[in-house]
């Protein structure tokens, strides 16, 4: 087990820190994409990802509720997609299906980084905020792959 002098406030200004890398990303994209139904895309996942900012940085103040949050049932469909598609960039000519994938993967990584640390501070009440930021990458990685599924997959 690791040193355990990370605390809750360290691990929630890590998930910020994240967050925010995230959202710069996608507003440099949102800026140069060349089709509208891609930058209108990449607009949703720039306010997706501020809303998550909004949302640590409101538990930063009062970190004490954040257990009610964590142990909501998490009740969702994984679709499997972007674990089975090559690893998908974005460019200023990407359309909506890769940037579906490429969110979708995306919050898979974030996901699994979570996790990792989660295990590393295992029965800690570290690992469980991990183990929480980790489950909420998971449920926007179905909504993108649903969306996917939804849209994109019935349309071949």
């Amino acid at each position: 087990m690791k040193n355990m002098q990370i605390t809750l406030r360290d691990a929630i200004k890590k998930a910020i820190e994240i967050e925010k890398e995230v959202t710069e990303f996608y507003q440099e994209k949102m800026v140069k994409a060349e089709y509208p139904g891609s930058k209108k895309l990449l607009e949703y996942l720039v306010e997706q990802k501020e809303g998550h900012v909004k949302f640590y940085e409101e538990y930063l103040q009062r970190s004490e509720e954040l257990g009610g949050y964590c142990s909501m049932p998490l009740n969702f469909m994984d679709y499997q997609i972007a674990e089975n598609l090559i690893d998908q960039k974005i460019t200023d000519k990407s359309k909506i299906q890769d940037i579906l994938i490429f969110a979708a993967q995306q919050e898979q990584r974030i996901y699994d980084y979570y996790m990792k640390l989660s295990k590393e501070y295992a029965d800690t009440e570290i690992g469980f905020v991990w183990e929480c930021f980790a489950r909420e990458s998971l449920i926007h990685k179905e909504r993108f792959e649903r969306e996917y599924d939804q849209n994109i997959l019935k349309e071949m």
